[in-house]
């Protein structure tokens, strides 16, 4: 199988591989550092955000530092992020290795087949992942734990261009009876921010001078009912208020593979907003980190 290139490397994270890796460890320390062991039973999924790693980076390193626990008992990371582009099918499943500045990392093609087989929902498509970040932006931080675990690890990418309730139930249900079938010992990473407001994203749902607080609230909300495994309050709550969540699909199919799985509950380990970082609240962008234990 042939290799799908970076596409954005220099633009949401370094091009430089000892500068990526000086970057992620600076975030995993401000975290409070990876795990001393890897060996613990895996966590169910995660949420994490994929905006540029100046942004996003710190909030993203909190999930992966939970997820590092359980690393060397992962068979496949199933990694579900919400398409960008408009290009592919619906939801779109790549069957390439993915290239980034740390190396390769080796698809799951036999847990891709059988999912293909098993749902009329998911297609292959290498279209709707060539150009997409959501994805590709989590990898160096499961490289930088692999490196550190002294591990490998497979992916299974799966980009989703609906971001509907029906979608995200019907490939939570296709990733639990793979799973099933496969036997593969397997984790969800959900790549999703959070709500986009301000004038720059086009959506101004209070004065700007409050926008940071009413994200701080309403995104607090969201990650509440993920935290509850809620999946119905979650898209109601998005619904109501107009939340522009990005991947909520992704984060629905792991809220629905998590409940058929049998978790009882997540963490909400941080939220952010790249005010912090930028102070600018003419656009805000929300992100959040969860664990599903």
């Amino acid at each position: 199988m042939s290799v799908r290139p970076t596409a954005v490397e220099n633009q949401f994270y370094p091009g430089d591989r000892n500068r990526i890796l000086a970057q992620i460890d600076e975030y995993f320390t401000r975290a409070g550092g990876l795990p001393t062991t890897f060996d613990d039973p895996p966590v169910t999924g995660v949420v994490v955000p994929h905006a540029g790693y100046m942004y996003s980076g710190p909030t993203a390193a909190r999930s992966y530092r939970a997820l590092a626990r359980g690393f060397n008992n992962v068979d496949v990371f199933i990694l579900l992020g919400p398409s960008h582009t408009g290009l592919g099918h619906k939801i779109s499943v790549s069957k390439m290795d993915f290239d980034t500045p740390l190396g390769v990392v080796e698809n799951d093609t036999e847990l891709a087949d059988l999912m293909l087989k098993r749902s009329s929902i998911i297609r292959h498509s290498e279209e709707a992942h060539i150009l997409e970040h959501s994805i590709e932006v989590q990898l160096p931080f499961l490289q930088y734990i692999a490196r550190t675990a002294g591990t490998d690890f497979k992916i299974l990418p799966i980009a989703m261009m609906t971001q509907n309730i029906q979608h995200a139930k019907a490939v939570g249900r296709a990733i639990h009876d793979a799973q099933k079938e496969s036997g593969k010992r397997i984790c969800v990473i959900a790549s999703s921010d959070f709500t986009h407001g301000g004038a720059g994203y086009g959506f101004i749902p209070c004065p700007r001078n409050q926008l940071v607080d009413w994200m701080h609230d309403h995104d607090g909300t969201a990650l509440k009912m993920i935290s509850q495994l809620d999946i119905d309050g979650f898209f109601e709550h998005k619904a109501k208020y107009k939340l522009t969540i990005c991947g909520s699909g992704p984060i629905g199919a792991l809220l629905e593979y998590a409940n058929l799985a049998g978790a009882e509950s997540g963490k909400i380990l941080q939220y952010a907003t790249s005010y912090d970082v930028s102070r600018n609240t003419r656009q805000v962008c929300g992100y959040g980190s969860v664990v599903i234990e």
